[in-house]
């Protein structure tokens, strides 16, 4: 059976002179008879739906034509001399947009004002809350919305309650989810559609949602970097003990310290050194097993933290990445340093009895040995 719906906007009936809207529809049957059913439907009954849901001064609702004249309710008091509502959502609903603003109503009351132009019935219906609703909890205007705009939408084309589970459940989960991003939980992403304009704010929300997790994401990372290096700054590693001493686990700490650095800056200046040390990230990054991991401890020192490596493990590694250095050309414009290195290690299980401040302090106690022995030599503490 072929159908087809078409909606009037207001106009004025003949009869009483009262705005009244036409719903008809076309039925053509199998055997290709045509039969129209149609229906008017009067202004009074919307105003009634509109009229209840004035009182109690939560704030008020209004349908207005393409000229932002008021439809209904009749109440012209708020209006301007000509019938017209002065304000910018009854201007925004009759020129077919959507949207949120404030401002200042007649009252000189401060007033949040939601818009749309309602492409059914051919008006824009505008909802007000004053200043005291917006203070009141998020559900409560949730509620209230999604009731304004159920009861108008269900006189005018019977779907009352499949518009409001249409409405209601995306709106919750959005709210429920810009909740979660105030505490920094951007878990919960909105995988619904609605084959609507919401479905506009659903991708703009998860968007957005994505963009601030990622700047997050990259803001504490970049507090937790080297900015010459790349690799992590004392804090991150010092943190990184932290969580292993709370853990129990068994580690291996080496500090790791460039033999004369000071006279590498005198001799081929400061971005010869900057130079060196981003090279030397390089190698200590490229040496390390996934698990463990590298840091620029301060000027030029770094550290490592070896989880679960033991003792034979440890001081095979720091030899080898010792010769490593001793062998590698480091060049700076057209010149060749000479780099070596001093590395102080120890090993411990760190928890109650070690803290990760004694695990540093003896691996820096064995470095300070590997220097005062003659430099480019590895020490156990």
């Amino acid at each position: 059976m072929e159908t087809g719906v078409g909606i009037t906007g207001f106009f004025t009936g003949r009869n009483k002179g009262r705005p009244v809207m036409t719903v008809a529809a076309r039925f053509t049957t199998p055997d290709r008879q045509v039969f129209v059913f149609a229906a008017f439907i009067t202004l009074s009954r919307f105003e009634s739906v509109l009229t209840a849901h004035n009182r109690g001064g939560l704030g008020s609702t209004y349908l207005v034509d393409d000229q932002a004249h008021l439809i209904l309710p009749r109440d012209t008091s708020g209006t301007a001399g000509d019938g017209r509502m002065d304000n910018e959502a009854a201007r925004g609903a009759a020129a077919g947009g959507h949207g949120i603003t404030t401002y200042i109503d007649p009252k000189g009351e401060r007033t949040l004002a939601a818009y749309s132009y309602l492409e059914q019935i051919q008006a824009g219906l505008v909802v007000e809350l004053n200043g005291d609703i917006m203070l009141k909890p998020l559900e409560t205007l949730l509620r209230f919305a999604v009731l304004m705009a159920a009861a108008v939408s269900a006189l005018a084309l019977c779907l009352s309650f499949l518009l409001a589970a249409r409405i209601h459940r995306p709106l919750r989960l959005l709210i429920a989810a810009a909740d979660e991003m105030a505490e920094s939980d951007y878990s919960r992403e909105i995988a619904i559609h609605t084959g609507d304009e919401l479905d506009g704010l659903i991708r703009s929300f998860n968007s957005m949602r994505k963009r601030v997790q990622n700047r997050e994401i990259g803001l504490i990372d970049d507090a937790r970097r080297d900015s010459l290096t790349g690799l992590f700054n004392h804090a991150a590693i010092m943190s990184h003990l932290d969580r292993l001493a709370a853990e129990g686990q068994d580690i291996c700490f080496a500090m790791i310290d460039i033999d004369r650095f000071k006279t590498i800056n005198d001799s081929w200046g400061h971005q010869a050194g900057d130079q060196v040390l981003a090279q030397l990230s390089g190698i200590l990054s490229s040496s390390i097993r996934a698990g463990d991991l590298v840091a620029r401890y301060g000027g030029e020192e770094f550290a490592v933290v070896l989880r679960g490596s033991g003792e034979a493990h440890t001081g095979t590694f720091c030899e080898r990445l010792r010769e490593r250095i001793e062998t590698t050309e480091f060049r700076y414009a057209d010149a060749v340093i000479k780099v070596t290195v001093s590395i102080g290690w120890f090993c411990t299980r760190l928890g109650v009895a070690s803290a990760p401040a004694a695990a540093v302090a003896a691996a820096d106690a064995a470095l300070y040995r590997a220097k005062d022995s003659g430099r480019n030599r590895v020490m156990q503490g």
